[in-house]
């Protein structure tokens, strides 16, 4: 028998991945009790068709108050019992090449797809056993894309060269390992 999730917070879901992700969860044969859909700009009629599941949170994850005030209001609705599952799925995508792409989109790539997962996990792991985003108990998953892999690089670069993209999702698998 397959463990269920109780309680999951996904960033990035207002769109793409991160909103079939909330889709898929929400509409299962074993659906969750409570999702997080966290996203920058929550505005919008979303959750309206699950409204007693599905909770919006505002989470700008290059904004360390904005990830504080989420995981509040995240610790607020799943008490000590914290998350089943943290789902990182935000990120940033510049089409840029080599010579196009400035140091200003690397370091916002930079500080979206890699700071800003590793902040959210920080901010859920530390408020373990206290009011906030307990992810102790819980899986952590980072989201990544065929564009981001290394053996793709050659055979899609041409096409769809998203450079800051690439660089800044390569390695981001890579975290929930190190927890």
């Amino acid at each position: 028998m397959a463990a269920k999730a109780c309680s999951v917070l996904i960033t990035g879901a207002n769109r793409g991945l991160g909103l079939e992700m909330v889709k898929q969860m929400v509409e299962s044969p074993r659906p969750v009790h409570q999702l997080f859909a966290c996203c920058r700009d929550p505005d919008g009629p979303r959750a309206d068709k699950h409204p007693n599941v599905i909770t919006v949170i505002r989470l700008d994850a290059t904004d360390p108050c904005s990830i504080k005030e989420s995981a509040k209001q995240v610790g607020s609705l799943v008490g000590k019992a914290g998350l089943n599952l943290l789902v990182n799925n935000v990120g940033v995508l510049s089409h840029g090449n080599m010579q196009t792409t400035s140091t200003q989109d690397m370091q916002a790539a930079f500080n979206t797809n890699i700071m800003g997962p590793m902040n959210v996990t920080k901010a859920a792991a530390t408020a373990n056993g206290k009011p906030g985003m307990s992810c102790s108990k819980a899986a952590v998953v980072s989201s990544s894309s065929t564009v981001a892999s290394m053996a793709t690089v050659k055979e899609l670069y041409p096409f769809f060269p998203a450079i800051s993209y690439r660089i800044s999702r390569v390695n981001r698998p890579l975290l929930p390992c190190l927890l």
